[in-house]
């Protein structure tokens, strides 16, 4: 049976005997070599050989990439692919067909510039892009190679976590037989991420006040597709531990694993770590807002963190930050007058309250209420309220009975003035107007903080003098008869009376009547003064506290020789209060009458008689008139009897309530 020449596929088939011997240069065909037999010393014992050749082909595809594929890159980075496909067979192969599929790619990236092709040192025909799929299209001869070579630029905001991929596969046909299709090649190059966030219990934006808590929680998450080592967390808690305290011990967990505690160093929270593709660390912290932390204050937390991909530089996403903002609401008010000044009636008194937003948050509802009930019942409200927002005029002001309310809003720094005036009453002596304003302002979420209630005093002084006698003004009296007289000067107002001058005018008394120097007296309440006589007017000068009085008390005796006279007595007063003019009361009087004496009985003329006619008598001597026995005691005797009798004219016998001096 003839023996049939076999086929390999690569190298070649010696079918006389010479298999196994190889030939150079010849081992990418199929070789078929035939020999025919003959009988031993024929001529023909060597015949030419007789031989056929197959080619194999073969093509392979690699793909390379710059920087290798594995690397980590970021937004902007660039990468320089090549696609190189190589004739490695014995045939030509046409077509080569190389395509890259850069749906992975342009998704996050640019081409930039041109995509090209060589063969050897050749320029040859460009790769076309069409959509995101780049073609190359040609031929390839025994043992060439096309290298298609091209970059991209990825974009910016490349997110995290990212891989760019890029799949390129080819396809190349022998003559007569199907395409050759090497596996797919491909590169990655994963996109490193790193987010830092912060949130807090309560949430940032809400108001606190002294003695609250928060919780914060700084969460740091590798987003990426690489390892990220080290990952490095810190927390300035500088206008934080201002005013709070940290409670406790800071803690931090990687899932439900418990990682190694941050570390405070002065103000500073750290945490220093690694994180596996998809890890989360948590940093989780109490503080406790000292009790007298200022109005206006923000609590402002900042964490930043920094994480290391595999050659690459950090990543530093943004800083995050809470806020919890401390409010603050301010009550004044001023008078004009200002507080504590007298007035008296008739007098205008200017308020201004103001209400002030000190705080870190907008106040909404802001309540202010003057109560004037202690003002208007003495005093009258000129209907002059109005109320200015920062410069603009704001919502009216409502007088209900005797309580003047503004409602609004404050922005933060905002103020509101309100302004109104009352004239104080003609009859309002000893009072005192007192006005006292209270408001509130609600914070955002917290209950309406109520600052200390403010108010204003304007003591109204008041002065009064009378005047009594014994017997009553308007008796008559006869001469020899006493008159006691009894002065008295009340300060009947709300302040001190300094000095107070009462004058007694006894002109009209002491040219009828002698003063009885063992008769005066004065009663007080521990008034400091001193009482003077001087000529015919009686002075008493000293102070007077709120509600103290003096009674001066003194008798004259009516001149026995009085008649049809009318003895007058005037006394009058002064008192100064602080900073207004003297208070000068109306003068007060008395009045005693003197009748006039008895009218001698008229008689009848009689009828003339003719007197008899007697001798001359002898003439004898005038009998002189009896001596007079009485002086009158003139006003300056009675102040000369004074001045002796005290020493330097001071009539100073005083006697107390308790007692006389």
């Amino acid at each position: 049976m003839d023996r049939q020449p076999r086929c390999r596929p690569v190298g070649r088939a010696d079918l006389h005997g010479d298999a196994g011997r190889g030939h150079p240069g010849r081992d990418d065909r199929e070789q078929h070599r035939l020999g025919l037999g003959h009988a031993p010393g024929s001529a023909s014992d060597h015949p030419a050989p007789v031989e056929t050749e197959h080619p194999v082909p073969g093509f392979t595809l690699t793909k390379t990439s710059d920087p290798v594929s594995g690397s980590t890159v970021t937004g902007g980075d660039t990468i320089t692919y090549t696609v190189t496909g190589t004739n490695t067979g014995a045939t030509v192969l046409d077509p080569v067909v190389i395509t890259d599929d850069l749906a992975e790619v342009l998704n996050n990236a640019e081409l930039t510039g041109e995509a090209v092709a060589t063969i050897g040192d050749e320029t040859v025909a460009a790769p076309v892009l069409a959509g995101t799929t780049l073609t190359w299209t040609g031929s390839l001869a025994v043992g060439q190679t096309v290298t298609v070579t091209y970059t991209v630029t990825l974009d910016a905001d490349v997110p995290a976590g990212t891989v760019v991929n890029n799949v390129a596969s080819g396809s190349a046909t022998p003559p007569g037989l199907p395409p050759i299709e090497p596996p797919p090649v491909e590169t990655e190059h994963p996109v490193p991420g790193f987010t830092l966030t912060k949130t807090s219990d309560p949430v940032s934006g809400s108001t606190v006040v002294g003695g609250d808590t928060i919780t914060y929680t700084v969460t740091g998450t590798n987003t990426g597709a690489t390892v990220l080592d080290p990952v490095v967390i810190t927390d300035d808690l500088a206008a934080v531990l201002n005013n709070a305290d940290l409670i406790g011990e800071a803690v931090a967990t990687i899932g439900d694993e418990t990682a190694p505690a941050p570390v405070l160093e002065g103000t500073t929270l750290t945490w220093t770590g690694s994180l596996a593709v998809g890890q989360t660390v948590t940093v989780t912290y109490s503080v406790s807002l000292s009790d007298d932390v200022p109005a206006g204050t923000v609590i402002n937390n900042i964490a930043s963190g920094s994480a290391t991909p595999p050659g690459l530089p950090p990543i530093e996403p943004p800083p995050v930050e809470t806020e919890h903002p401390v409010p603050g609401f301010e009550l004044t008010k001023t008078a004009d007058p200002v507080s504590g000044s007298t007035v008296l009636g008739g007098d205008t008194i200017t308020y201004t309250v103001t209400g002030t937003n000190t705080g870190a948050t907008v106040l909404d509802p802001v309540v202010i209420t003057d109560d004037l009930s202690a003002v208007l019942d003495n005093a009258v409200f000129n209907s002059d309220a109005v109320a200015v927002v920062t410069d603009q005029e704001a919502a009216q002001l409502v007088l209900e009975g005797t309580t003047l309310t503004w409602n609004g809003s404050l922005a933060v720094g905002e103020s509101v003035t309100i302004t109104y005036s009352v004239t104080v009453n003609a009859d309002a002596a000893g009072a005192v107007l007192h006005n006292i304003a209270s408001g509130e302002g609600t914070p955002p979420g917290l209950p309406p903080i109520t600052p200390p209630t403010v108010e204003t005093e304007h003591p109204v002084p008041g002065f009064e003098v009378t005047k009594t006698s014994d017997p009553v003004s308007g008796t008559a009296v006869q001469g020899g008869q006493t008159i006691t007289y009894t002065v008295t000067g009340t300060n009947t107002g709300a302040t001190v009376l300094d000095p107070v001058v009462i004058t007694d005018d006894m002109a009209a008394v002491l040219n009828n009547a002698e003063f009885n120097p063992d008769s005066v007296s004065m009663v007080s309440d521990d008034a400091p003064g001193a009482l003077v006589l001087e000529g015919t007017t009686l002075t008493w000068s000293g102070s007077l506290g709120v509600g103290g009085s003096i009674t001066i008390t003194y008798s004259v005796t009516v001149n026995e020789d009085a008649a049809g006279v009318l003895i007058n007595n005037i006394a009058s007063g002064s008192a100064t209060p602080p900073g207004v003019p003297p208070i000068t009361p109306p003068p007060v009087e008395t009045e005693h009458p003197v009748p006039p004496g008895p009218t001698p009985p008229v008689t009848p003329p009689s009828p003339p008689v003719t007197p008899p006619v007697t001798p001359p008598a002898t003439p004898t001597k005038p009998t002189p008139p009896l001596a007079h026995t009485g002086a009158a005691i003139t006003t300056a005797a009675v102040a000369a009897l004074l001045l002796t009798g005290l020493g330097g004219g001071l009539l100073v016998a005083r006697r107390r309530r308790r007692g006389e001096v």
